[in-house]
């Protein structure tokens, strides 16, 4: 029997998820933010407002482009300057998903708006989770029927 597009099992969300998420919320400072990318080595960390809903996205390309403006705007990083917040350096409206949403229609949303990952938040607007391009990249290998996927 051939493999086709309607048997093929859907993924969804809630199945490949990383859970729990770090977060910084967005009174975070920049010290903060690289001390978390720099350890941790994440590349995006989903952004809290005051009512632990999320707010945005920062990803370590915002956070190199925020310290390149700096010094090319000559600005000096003084023992301050690292304490700043953050906030001018997330990336907002952020796009979110369901914990029940399918993994394609997750991965097309990755594609076609250009981003790196998806936080996963419950109906309530609470995060739960959060899915990478590579979490996607992993789950494609594994699947048992990945060398039909042609």
């Amino acid at each position: 029997e051939s493999f086709t597009q309607s048997s093929r099992a859907k993924i969804l969300a809630r199945e490949i998820m990383s859970s729990p998420v770090l977060t910084l919320p967005v009174t975070a400072s920049l010290s903060q933010a690289w001390e978390v990318v720099h350890s941790k080595r994440f590349r995006h960390i989903p952004i809290l407002g005051p009512d632990d809903a999320v707010v945005g996205m920062l990803s370590d390309r915002d956070l190199f482009r925020g310290t390149m403006e700096s010094v090319l705007s000559g600005t000096t990083w003084s023992i301050k300057q690292p304490e700043g917040p953050i906030k001018n350096l997330v990336s907002h409206p952020v796009l979110v998903a369901s914990p029940e949403a399918e993994l394609r229609a997750i991965a097309r949303v990755l594609l076609e708006e250009r981003i790196g990952a998806l936080p996963i938040v419950s109906e309530a607007g609470g995060l739960v989770g959060m899915i990478t391009r590579s979490d996607i990249l992993r789950v494609l290998i594994a699947h048992p029927d990945f060398d039909q996927w042609v």
